[in-house]
């Protein structure tokens, strides 16, 4: 499970990757920093008269944080090779993108529309994230199908229930549409308590909408674990992963069935 912060304003926040055992504690943790939380969030209907008011607001203040962050990180690397006498001021918002732009995390950017997301994807050029990044929720994606074709980018939609209209009379599984354009994508239920106990409600209901079952359990696991990065410790069951093991007594998409055994490892 990631915990994220709230979508704020350009730079939400750092995320954490839990796993869910009886007992809490530092064990819990699987990944500290598993990515950074963006929002692209104009202001014009949320906070009248202040900055950023629109999307290209919104990307003129990220494309000038990444540009801060990034002498920030020349003025640390030159007083570690001893060619200034002073470090810089801490500043812990660029402290945060840092590992972004040294391409250790994922981004993890809030944003629907087709004009968000094409902010988003320029950023990320720009920056040299574009290889990892997952676009959160993406329901109005479908008209960047072709774009996102071909890349790393994961879409990771949801809560939702997945079909969406796109001004079309016809409902769109946008996640049958992503996977048969050969695009990694995954799901989220954007809550803790509430919707993390439907998920498998959510695999089963895209099964009976035009995923296969495979499709549907890979982008309720290693598609997941891809768009945090994680793939090479959970996701899937390899020689090497995490034993992270649920026996059921029926199919897994079968909501009657029942949970036998669990095992963590």
């Amino acid at each position: 499970m990631i915990t994220r912060s709230g979508s704020g304003i350009i730079s939400s926040g750092q995320s954490v990757a839990l796993k869910m055992k009886s007992t809490p504690g530092p064990d819990m943790i699987l990944k500290p920093y598993v990515d950074l939380k963006m929002a692209v969030r104009p202001l014009i209907n949320l906070r009248p008269g202040e900055t950023p008011q629109t999307v290209m607001g919104w990307y003129a203040t990220a494309d000038d944080y990444f540009r801060r962050a990034e002498l920030y990180m020349a003025q640390q690397e030159a007083h570690a090779e001893g060619r200034t006498a002073e470090p810089p001021e801490i500043n812990e918002r660029l402290e945060a993108l840092l590992p972004v732009i040294r391409g250790e995390v994922m981004v993890h950017a809030h944003s629907h529309y087709p004009s968000e997301i094409m902010m988003v994807l320029r950023l990320a050029r720009k920056y040299g994230f574009s290889d990892r990044l997952a676009l959160a929720h993406a329901e109005e994606a479908f008209p960047l199908i072709d774009l996102l074709s071909g890349t790393n980018i994961v879409p990771v939609i949801g809560p939702m229930m997945i079909v969406k209209y796109y001004n079309d009379p016809e409902p769109i599984n946008l996640l049958e549409e992503f996977l048969d354009a050969g695009i990694t994508a995954s799901i989220q239920t954007d809550m803790s308590n509430q919707h993390f106990k439907d998920f498998r409600e959510y695999g089963a209901f895209l099964a009976r909408h035009g995923l296969t079952d495979q499709q549907a359990l890979e982008v309720m696991t290693i598609n997941g674990a891809k768009a945090m990065m994680l793939e090479d410790r959970v996701g899937s069951i390899e020689i090497g992963k995490d034993a992270d093991l649920v026996l059921l007594d029926g199919h897994f998409l079968d909501l009657t069935a029942a949970r036998g055994l669990s095992g963590y490892s």
